[in-house]
């Protein structure tokens, strides 16, 4: 089953993708003002189906749409649709309320998009100050990649009335007659006519007004402290929200509401771009974007050339995992709405990694196959793969590392042995630091997997619990020990465990030095994660031993390229320019991205 918000580029992705592959698809959308959107949408989808197979049957036999409300949706999903597949793209709440009934969830989820601006007085630039403003009322913050917060030196509210209502240079008209005009027009972030004032915007009858709510959570209004109403006022009047705090970043517990299809911004203000970039402010900015996760970031340099604002955005990038980071500078700007998969700029709209568990089966992530989510490796294909390894046989690979051999060795399952030999086989293509883009794109892209978080905020749990075995740790055992993100796995052992005699004789004393945590019951476990909140939280009870993905184990021998994205970061990092020598110097070579530890052919003469 498919569930969006009515974005029909992601709902296409998700529902053709499965019909080619001749999967039945049942379109979810809850009652609401948009719910005609996606009838239309699906009505136009089964006419074509009819036109293509001549066969009314085949459109019942693959396709549904069903509006209904969130709580009539957990009942089918519980009752009749059992253990299949359901992708989502919706809010976060609305997906941590599916994924109590729905075991094989995969969702997209938005989050705060950041701007940050390295320039004193920042907003008075206007080339900033236009970016700003695109990036803030795209379709009407329709978008998921609009931006919800933005750090500015030396922002105020004179400045900010002024880039977000009267940008200096803007040729987009603030408000337009229509949607159809909009996209004539290219006017990608106008108001539209239809967008209710916060006045008149009630979340249900008798509730208090969006105003009301707004005003008293400390934002401005537009055109409430206006001495004269200018045109971008008057058209933006009790439409358009900010508030500014003066501080380099938010808290790492504090959360934005997302306001969706609402033109509401945060604003932190440090006093001096000195003040945003010292060591500390990075430390908090690094933990805020880790806790709350955006989409994308998008740093802007106060000038072309302007090596401090670069190594300031390597080391933002370095210590979070947000999937899209773009680099700009005062003459081209970069935007939080920016990313074109086809280009390898990888897309993807996830969770705080530590709250995966409660929200989707996996990260979801574009461009990817949607079928391949809910996909298995046969248990015939990881006998064969065990068979190579005791074989001496490669197919082409380098053999893997000791630590990876040991691993396998000690797994008691033929079928686990093959499931860590695929991780391997998988991390040998896959890990191998940056990837660039596209040759011939108008940006400079460097993509691929990437180490969890560098800095003492990028720790991964792994819990063993009285009643795992070692085959349920040892895909993600030979996850890190292949790669160069082997410093960073915690390993966290219950007193009764059986498995804990073959981790120990398995990672040897070296490793373990570097990664194994005392043992803890599970309520001490529970209590370590509140206290020291790692960035991953890994339970080994989810890889337990099975040929397939069923409600038993949703994890088990899922597609290792999906596995891999449960432990390691992924996207790419870009510059608005076509060619930064640069920027590529600064990134390319950072130790950010994830290598596989390829042992070197042996030596001939």
């Amino acid at each position: 089953s498919v569930a969006n918000f009515s974005n029909f580029l992601d709902l296409s992705r998700k529902v053709l993708r499965n019909l080619e592959a001749g999967i039945p698809v049942v379109c979810f959308h809850r009652n609401s003002n948009s719910s005609q959107h996606v009838f239309r949408w699906a009505k136009l989808l089964a006419d074509l189906i009819l036109i293509h197979t001549q066969n009314e049957s085949k459109i019942r036999s693959l396709f549904y749409f069903l509006s209904c409300d969130l709580e009539v949706q957990q009942r089918l999903l519980f009752q009749v649709l059992g253990d299949c597949p359901v992708y989502l793209t919706g809010s976060r709440s609305t997906a941590r309320s599916v994924k109590q009934v729905a075991r094989r969830l995969f969702a997209s989820c938005g989050g705060p998009n950041t701007m940050i601006l390295c320039a004193d007085k920042a907003l008075e630039s206007s080339s900033f100050a236009i970016a700003c403003r695109e990036s803030a009322f795209i379709e009407q913050s329709g978008q998921c990649t609009a931006l919800r917060h933005v750090i500015a030196p030396g922002a105020n509210n004179d400045t900010l009335q002024q880039w977000l209502l009267e940008p200096p240079g803007c040729d987009h008209l603030l408000i337009t007659t229509s949607a159809i005009d909009a996209l004539e027009n290219g006017q990608f972030s106008a108001l539209l006519p239809e967008a209710p004032r916060f006045s008149q915007d009630k979340s249900a009858p008798g509730a208090p007004a969006l105003r009301e709510i707004l005003k008293e959570d400390g934002y401005v209004i537009a055109g409430e402290q206006a001495e004269h109403l200018s045109l971008g006022i008057r058209d933006a009047e009790d439409r358009v929200a900010w508030r500014i705090k003066h501080r380099s970043s938010p808290e790492p517990d504090e959360a934005f509401t997302e306001h969706w299809r609402r033109v509401v911004l945060d604003v932190s203000a440090p006093p001096s771009r000195a003040g945003l970039m010292d060591e500390r402010n990075q430390e908090c900015i690094a933990a805020w974007l880790l806790a709350q996760q955006p989409i994308s970031v998008c740093i802007n340099k106060a000038a072309v050339v302007d090596a401090e604002a670069l190594e300031f955005a390597r080391r933002i990038w370095e210590r979070t995992a947000c999937v899209v980071f773009t680099i700009g500078d005062v003459l081209i700007p970069a935007t939080t709405a920016q990313a074109r998969p086809q280009d390898g700029e990888i897309f993807g709209e996830l969770v705080p990694r530590n709250l995966l568990d409660t929200h989707t089966v996996a990260p979801v992530f574009v461009p990817s196959a949607t079928p391949s989510y809910a996909a298995s490796h046969t248990a015939e294909n990881l006998a064969a793969l065990a068979d190579d390894f005791l074989n001496q046989n490669f197919r082409g690979g380098s053999s893997p590392p000791p630590g990876v051999a040991a691993i396998v060795r000690a797994c008691k399952s033929i079928q686990m042995q093959g499931y860590c030999l695929a991780v391997w086989n998988y991390l040998q293509d896959a890990a191998v630091g940056p990837r660039r883009g596209i040759s011939g794109s108008s940006r400079d892209i460097l993509w691929g997997l990437q180490r969890p978080p560098i800095g003492k905020l990028g720790s991964t749990w792994l819990r063993v619990s009285a009643n795992d075995s070692f085959d349920a740790c040892a895909p993600v055992l030979t996850a890190f020990t292949a790669t160069n993100a082997a410093a960073q796995l915690r390993i966290s052992v219950h007193p009764h465990s059986s498995a804990m005699t073959k981790i120990k004789q398995t990672l040897g004393d070296a490793l373990l030095d570097s990664t194994f945590a005392r043992n803890l019951t599970e309520a001490h476990f529970e209590n370590e994660v509140i206290k020291q909140k790692p960035w991953n939280v890994v339970r080994a009870a989810d890889f337990s031993s099975g040929t397939q993905a069923t409600t038993a184990n949703v994890h088990s021998f899922g597609l290792v390229s999906h596995f891999i994205t449960r432990l390691f970061p992924f996207g790419h990092v870009k510059s608005t320019r076509p060619d930064d020598p640069s920027f590529r110097r600064a990134f390319a070579e950072s130790p950010k991205w994830l290598r596989a530890a390829i042992r070197p052919p042996p030596h001939t003469k």
